[in-house]
């Protein structure tokens, strides 16, 4: 099956020659589809070792990727390279006293929401239930729930990783604390740019962060929740920023307000996408939303209350099995709601979106308000930012890979322009989140003030550069 040596019985490889090839390199867009030359199923830690000892022995040694939850809009394998599909690693084992839970590597948040839900609990994850847990957490790991519990890396508790040469390792805030720091925000393409963390195939996780850390009893599982959608006429732009700013006022941990430029089919007119997330009593919901439905009238309200955060997670289900086949994501994280940003980047979106091809393409305005995330030291976790943000998100939509390179450019151009407000308008420059870069930044765009630990720990753990995919590579301090 497969010339790879030490592997287990239960690590299946595919090959080009292979009948399921076609099926292994599929992606959830094709602008992520590159071939392989092997793709391996490892089903342990070991099975990843073997791995990546033989890449290592051959000659050059071959490039490696990792597929965790697959959503990812940019390629990430080789053609002389192995990807490694983590999807048979995917249990879920919750602690006898329900104050952790251990997730395999591949497990996507579906796989913990579930077992979770049924006993009431919720873990800090993502606000889609098809992520990959790993990628959330080594790219900090932010969502509807981390201005109450924090980012999704704050709440590790350890991980098992396997190193570049192959060893297998576990670490923690008193084993191996460099590592551990590194796996709790240190996001890398496909998690192994940075080498010393290929894939994590455990982890304890604290399903509940507490105000004293030591119990359940006190936190329910984050129902029941308002959210859907609200359309609005496109020229109401300015209007409806007025109620938001004004709701915005008073920001609340359990309420996060989402604005989104959209074609609205058949006709695909330009609306306004207005996605409300807000816990509380019908009464309190109504408290909140109601300045959006008499302040300014919408078009069409699609909204529903869910028992459970579990359910929040499927929300947008329906809006994202109409995507196209082809999706390129970029992102920017801003400090605050400016009216004149926002209405030249509705101009830049609506010009964009002319074109036939891409007029499915969407712009988000995501207004978290403080939290807990903000609490932490910078220098505790490898996560490079810990001021109040928000995110810019942007999604590149389309059928023809002719229209990909005009989508990367258009993206670069709209993240750049929003850099470039929060640096005039706030005096410093956010970290570009990893998870929607384009790939073009510079490492100390991606990293940060951490950048320099990074490039030392890469010197240590991977001086050959075993993991040396081209986004976002960390350079070590030294060349072998």
């Amino acid at each position: 099956m497969s010339d790879i040596p030490n592997l287990s019985s239960q690590c299946k490889v595919i090959t080009p020659s292979s009948p399921e090839y076609e099926k292994a390199i599929s992606r959830n867009t094709l602008t992520a589809v590159i071939p392989a030359k092997y793709v391996a199923y490892p089903s342990t830690p070991s099975d990843v070792s073997a791995i990546l000892k033989f890449a290592r022995t051959q000659n050059p040694h071959l490039p490696i990727a990792v597929k965790g939850g697959g959503l990812n809009s940019y390629p990430v394998s080789s053609s002389e390279g192995i990807t490694i599909d983590m999807s048979q690693i995917r249990h879920v084992r919750l602690a006898e006293d329900k104050k952790s839970v251990t997730v395999g590597g591949g497990a996507i948040w579906e796989d913990v929401y579930a077992p979770l839900d049924e006993q009431g609990l919720i873990a800090a994850g993502a606000n889609v239930w098809n992520v990959g847990v790993a990628a959330y957490v080594l790219g900090g790991g932010f969502s509807n729930l981390t201005p109450a519990h924090g980012y999704g890396c704050d709440s590790l508790l350890e991980g098992t990783i396997v190193l570049a040469d192959g060893r297998i390792v576990k670490c923690d805030a008193d084993n191996e604390p460099d590592l551990f720091w590194a796996l709790r925000g240190n996001f890398n393409q496909a998690f192994l740019l940075l080498t010393l963390i290929p894939e994590i195939f455990s982890r304890r996780w604290a399903p509940i962060w507490c105000s004293d850390r030591t119990g359940l009893e006190d936190v329910p599982s984050h129902g029941p929740a308002f959210t859907g959608a609200i359309i609005y006429p496109a020229n109401e732009l300015q209007s409806f920023l007025n109620v938001l700013k004004k709701r915005l006022s008073t920001p609340s941990p359990k309420q996060v307000f989402i604005l989104g430029f959209s074609r609205a089919a058949p006709d695909y007119y330009p609306t306004l996408l207005f996605i409300p997330y807000v816990e509380g009593t019908p009464e309190e919901v109504d408290a909140v939303i109601s300045p959006f439905r008499t302040e300014i009238t919408p078009l069409l309200e699609q909204t529903v209350t869910l028992t459970s955060f579990m359910q929040a997670t499927h929300a947008t289900d329906g809006i994202t099995k109409q995507f196209p086949p082809r999706r390129i994501n970029g992102g920017a994280l801003f400090g605050s709601l400016w009216d004149d940003l926002i209405l030249s980047m509705y101009d830049e979106w609506l010009k964009f979106t002319e074109n036939s091809d891409s007029k499915t393409s969407l712009a988000l305005w995501e207004f978290y308000p403080p939290g807990r995330n903000t609490e932490i030291d910078i220098k505790d976790t490898a996560y490079p930012c810990r001021k109040q943000q928000n995110y810019f998100h942007v999604y590149g939509l389309h059928s023809s890979p002719e229209r990909d390179t005009p989508t990367r450019e258009w993206i670069e151009k709209v993240t750049s322009k929003v850099n470039a407000a929060n640096l005039e308008k706030m005096g410093f420059k956010f970290p570009i989140p990893h998870n929607s870069g384009t790939g073009l930044e510079a490492p100390e765009d991606i990293y940060g003030e951490h950048l320099q630990r990074l490039r030392e720990l890469k010197t240590k753990y991977d001086p050959h550069q075993m993991f040396n995919k081209k986004y976002w590579t960390i350079p070590p301090l030294t060349s072998n």
